[in-house]
């Protein structure tokens, strides 16, 4: 199967295919920005009832995301076809 460009114009200047690829790239990071404010604040307020100081909490959520990425780190591939 061969590849090709469709986006060959011109949109305020700036190649087409550009603008949708950052427009892409753009929205990907949005998302993972606004789901990482979103469980924060879930992640503090576990800690914190569990009586966990902030420093402890904080390093045993990074272990947390790190194993978790290590155990699958295609979760992506899953969650999109």
């Amino acid at each position: 199967m061969l590849c090709i460009d469709r986006y060959d114009g011109h949109v305020l200047g700036l190649s087409a295919l550009t603008l949708v690829n950052k427009s892409h790239s753009l929205s990907g990071i949005a998302v993972c920005f606004a789901r990482a404010v979103n469980g924060t604040p879930k992640i503090a307020a576990l800690l914190l009832a569990a009586g966990v100081s902030w420093k402890l909490g904080l390093v045993a959520t990074a272990i947390g995301a790190t194993i978790d990425d290590i155990l699958d780190p295609d979760i992506h591939g899953k969650l999109t076809p």
